[in-house]
């Protein structure tokens, strides 16, 4: 049995352990010659028990037990006389060889590592060679002691401790001192059976002489740690192997199982792997350790946890919440730019031109891949794994990602999955958003580190900077600055020059937001269709300077900017107006926030062209942004672990089916969760839109939904969905839920056998009619976008994948007799009072004219009762929530630091945590918040969520009226009044207030408060949106949709 102490990651004894990066070096032997022992800290021995050895030699009958300490570090080893009889043999050879006259600096280190202080040569201690057998009773007693002192004598001599032999002997490799990687469990050498599988359906003496035959064995050291198993190869000590503990992982020594009297087999979710052991003994030790190590040390991984998840809830995590991008940006930022040790970053997109800071005043050192690379020169190891699309079917070039952020630096590392070949999937997604730093901070949201993302509470939908509005007015210096660093980056990448990748000197640091190339004078169709544009720039002339009044302003300005940013570390600003109020206007693009391909409108065209990152995908000038909503999170302690433990699993299982034997690639190993729990937090303080709020503590549990395409396992996990059912149906008082779909069943499994299985609405359903029959206040709020967010047009042949989101969506909500809202409506009567679905919805100026654009709703976030959310990457739908198809990420946060808050007018204890969440988001969607420059709208109680006043009087009241004004101003789309094509055709052509009457327009958008707007229901519902047999989309099955 090998045990130690728990290694609390707080404890200052640990900053002298072998440092964690020693995973990721590049050994060049098995004891290569850097640090294998914790430097200045002695091995002591001490005798625990004699046993008699099973099956042993009559002449070698004892196994002593001896438990061994080195530093923290306690573990115990059982052997017998003639394993130390072997290893004396050994060193009296190691000293025969010193006394040989070669004169080399490794023999002189050699031969003054077995000295005294006075340079005399130390000898080895003596040993008795008798054998057990031969020896008295009073020496049998006696044996024990003596080896005791034999060991501990040996182990004083660095030259002796140090020795190849002495390592071996004591289970020593150069994992197994490790900061952060767990005990010091059992190690030794063991043969592993090529594929882990033996043969069934033989007899036991067929099973032995194939496995002992046919098969290929290959010498391999294994490492038991706390939560996993791993094997060295023999010679270089590299990392070939890692084994999770899952809650199938287990060890069974059955010879009518592995077909072989010598050999173990470990199992987990992933994997079958058969180990031979050179002796039964071993093969018993390896099985009873590596058991007992799962059920104790491991036991967070290996028993049934709540929702059947891969993870554990755990108690008084630090966490934090983020909404909208430019908090959960910064966040991360900050996060990344802490990094240490190990960085993992996975998405759906990932886009390395990204921004994480705005406005950008330091010049690039916020840019995502100028970030990482910044990261990766100091010796930070960073993974990150990005879906590999169907370039036919979707437009976001990860092969370009790929080959941007690999060409930075050699230790940025990129796997993209899955692999489109025969047996694979094709129609699902790697959806989860994950980063996590160190295994120590970890971030889960539905927010991609990609174009379009980043937003504030204010969802401005328009961002000109000075672009001019006239189409003959010459570029700017930096609009032509910025065109020359996209044809420098074009041609450096041409010639493979890293030089220029690198540099982050090109541009002015304090004017490199204004990347918007000259090509915005014509349009973004020269931008997407002439890629050589750029010669022109050639043929322009430079606008005449500011005057020097102006630029005088600006630069004290800028100082002040600068002087904002450093006292706050260099965070976002708390919104749009802090820009104004600085005066950068005079400046060319001085207040641009959403740089070349980051401005967009994924309704009027995806983005394109990625790599010319600066250049805009769409003409700003015409077009507004299409604003984006989104929730994400953070949590520290084992709670990160678990987040990076799912990474881990997914990276590996990626490696070994792309990259097992690319030594570029390293295995990644999940650090120990024992003795983490009391890691503080880290609380940083938010200085943006959610300003001077610190980390909470509550109970975090991970969820996911993945399955053997996704990380290998042989078992779907769907705890999301069953988080989701068990939050719904606990439910006491309200359920809020923002996602970007809501397509799901209420009608029972039952009636569509083939469309969609997933019961949300169902569960949904049963809740809401158990509040009517008790009479109980109890309301349902669900967001979603107005449309969802696919290239196309309303109507025509390019809106077909509109169409059938949108069809799914209103099917599920209310199209049909089993949709949820119709099967409410029979059993209650009046639904109003119980649940609405409600959007979100903007305006702003564009060209001196009122303009409007929907908010994408893009979280997936449902919170209960002021005390339960679940916060991460999933969508309604079952693409999201089966398991088998998308991989997700979320965490269930359950408050447990209380606070006074009201509920339908009574006291009650809310969750610091989700209470201040749903407030936020309230205020926020009602147009409450309270931005720096001291702009606000009429302070709105939100402490209540289900009390009539509130819930009538303020937030129903507030959605029709703006959605009543919205019709009123702009004849938006969708439309409650729009029921079939002809209508919208003739909706889309009228002229309305704002093309008549500007100025009673404007007076009549000063009424709209926040963003919040009705979800039309009615929208199209005399025509079928499904699509027609004759058409493209009708070719794709239907399970890509739902």
């Amino acid at each position: 049995m090998n045990q130690s102490n728990n290694l609390d990651e707080t404890t200052d004894e640990t900053d002298d352990l072998i440092p964690f990066m020693r995973v990721h070096s590049v050994p060049t032997a098995f004891y290569p010659s850097e640090a294998i022992l914790i430097p200045e800290m002695p091995i002591k021995a001490k005798f625990i028990e004699t046993t008699e050895a099973p099956n042993s030699h009559y002449i070698d009958q004892y196994l002593y037990s001896y438990e061994l300490t080195h530093g923290p570090f306690t573990w115990v080893i059982r052997k017998k006389h003639s394993n130390f009889l072997y290893l004396h043999q050994q060193l009296k050879l190691f000293l025969a060889s010193l006394s040989l006259p070669l004169a080399s600096r490794g023999k002189s280190s050699k031969r003054r590592s077995v000295m005294d202080t006075s340079g005399t040569r130390k000898g080895l201690p003596e040993i008795s060679f008798k054998p057990d057998t031969f020896l008295a009773p009073e020496e049998t007693r006696a044996r024990p002691k003596m080896l005791e002192e034999y060991l501990n004598a040996l182990l004083s001599i660095q030259g002796f401790r140090e020795h190849e032999s002495t390592l071996n002997f004591l289970e020593i490799s150069r994992l197994s001192f490790v900061n952060h990687l767990g005990h010091k469990g059992l190690e030794s050498f063991v043969q592993k059976k090529d594929g882990g599988h033996a043969m069934v359906n033989c007899c036991i003496r067929a099973k032995y002489i194939f496995s002992t035959v046919a098969m290929t064995q290959r010498k391999r050291w294994l490492i038991l740690k706390d939560s996993f198993i791993a094997y060295l190869h023999p010679n270089t000590g590299s990392i070939r192997c890692v084994l999770l503990m899952d809650r199938l992982f287990k060890a069974i020594y059955d010879p009518k199982v592995t077909g072989d009297l010598y050999s173990v087999r470990i199992t987990n979710l992933s994997r079958d792997l058969d180990i031979r052991c050179w002796t039964k003994r071993l093969a018993s030790e390896w099985t009873d350790t590596i058991n007992r190590t799962a059920t104790t040390l491991g036991k967070d991984y290996t028993q049934p946890n709540r929702y059947e998840s891969f993870a554990p809830p755990r108690p008084n995590t630090p966490c934090q919440w983020y909404v909208d991008g430019v908090s959960y940006f910064e966040a991360v930022a900050e996060a990344l730019d802490s990094a240490k040790e190990e960085i993992f970053i996975t998405g759906w997109w990932l886009s390395p031109e990204i921004y994480l800071k705005r406005p950008v005043i330091h010049g690039d050192i916020w840019r995502l891949d100028i970030l990482l690379s910044r990261k990766a020169s100091q010796g930070v190891a960073v993974f990150i794994l990005v879906y590999k699309e169907i370039e036919l079917a979707l437009q976001i070039s990860s092969v370009y990602t790929k080959k941007i952020l690999m060409g930075l630096h050699p230790n940025i590392k990129i796997l993209r999955h899955p692999d489109i070949v025969k047996g694979a999937t094709i129609f699902w997604s790697h959806h989860e958003k994950v980063v996590v730093v160190d295994q120590k901070i970890a971030f889960v949201s539905g927010i991609d580190l990609c174009y379009g993302r980043w937003d504030t509470f204010q969802h401005r939908l328009t961002d000109l900077g000075d672009i001019s509005k006239k189409k003959n007015e010459n570029p700017s210096l930096f609009s032509v600055t910025c065109a020359l660093m996209n044809a420098k980056r074009q041609e450096s990448q041409k010639k493979g020059d890293d030089k220029f990748k690198n540099s982050v000197s090109f541009l002015v640091p304090e004017s490199k937001d204004n990347v918007t190339t000259f090509n915005d004078n014509n349009g973004d169709k020269n931008n997407n269709n002439h890629p050589n544009n750029d010669s022109s720039s050639s043929n322009l002339e430079l606008r005449p300077a500011v005057s020097s009044q102006t630029l005088f302003r600006v630069v004290a300005n800028l100082k002040k900017l600068r002087r904002h940013t450093i006292i706050r570390r260099s965070s976002s600003l708390d919104s749009l107006d802090d820009i104004d109020e600085l005066g950068l206007t005079d400046l060319s693009g001085g207040n641009k926030l959403w740089i070349g391909k980051d401005y967009c409108n994924f309704i009027a065209k995806d983005p394109c062209d990625f790599n010319r990152p600066f250049e805009d995908s769409i003409d700003r000038r015409k077009i507004v942004r299409m604003p984006w909503h989104d929730v994400g999170m953070m949590v520290e302690g084992n709670a990160a672990k678990d987040v990076a433990r799912h990474f881990i699993e997914r990276w590996n299982f990626t490696k070994c089916q792309k990259a097992q034997f690319h030594s570029k690639y390293d295995w990644l190993c999940p650090k120990s969760t024992n003795g983490a729990e009391s890691l503080p937090s880290s609380d940083k303080k938010l200085n943006n839109d959610q300003p001077n709020r610190s980390s909470f503590r509550a109970e975090c549990q991970l969820v996911r939904s993945v399955s053997d395409w996704s990380t290998g396992t042989k078992f779907t996990e769907s705890s999301i969905y069953e988080a989701y059912i068990d939050i719904i149906d606990n439910s006491r008082h309200y359920i809020y839920i923002e996602n970007q779909f809501f397509i799901t069943r209420s009608g029972g499994l039952k009636k569509y056998p083939r469309e969609v299985v997933n019961e949300v609405g169902e569960a949904i359903v049963r809740r809401i009619i158990r509040a009517y029959r008790a009479n109980e206040t109890f309301r349902v709020y669900i967001i979603i976008p107005l449309l969802p967010a696919f290239e196309g047009e309303l109507g025509t042949s390019t809106g077909a994948n509109l169409e059938i989101i949108t069809h799914w969506n209103l099917k599920s909500i209310c199209r049909g007799n089993d949709a949820l809202l119709q099967r409410l409506q029979r059993e209650i009567g009046d639904i109003t009072k119980y649940i609405s679905f409600f959007s979100l919805r903007n305006h702003g100026e564009l060209n001196d004219k009122p303009v409007t654009e929907l908010v994408y709703v893009h979280s997936k976030i449902i919170l209960a009762d002021d005390r339960v959310a679940l916060i991460g990457s999933s969508n309604i739908n079952d693409r999201s929530l089966t398991g088998s198809r998308d991989s997700e990420v979320a965490c269930v946060i359950r408050d447990t630091e209380m606070e006074d808050g009201l509920m339908n007018g009574e006291p009650y204890q809310c969750g610091k945590f989700i209470g201040s969440l749903r407030r936020y988001l309230f205020r926020e969607h009602l147009g409450s918040l309270q931005t720096k420059s001291g702009s606000k709208s009429s302070r709105i109680d939100v402490r209540d969520p289900i009390s009539d006043a509130f819930y009538f009087d303020t937030w129903l009241k507030i959605a029709q009226s703006n959605t009543k004004i919205y019709d009123e101003v702009f004849g938006v789309i969708p439309s409650d009044e729009v029921y079939n094509y002809e209508q919208l055709r003739q909706r889309k052509s009228k002229a309305w207030l704002v093309d008549t009457d500007v100025d009673l327009a404007r007076v009549k958008i000063g009424q709209i408060k926040g963003h919040l707007v009705c979800f039309p229901l009615n929208f199209l519902k005399d025509e079928n949106l499904e699509p027609s047999a004759a058409s493209k989309a009708s070719l794709v099955p239907l399970t890509v949709w739902t």
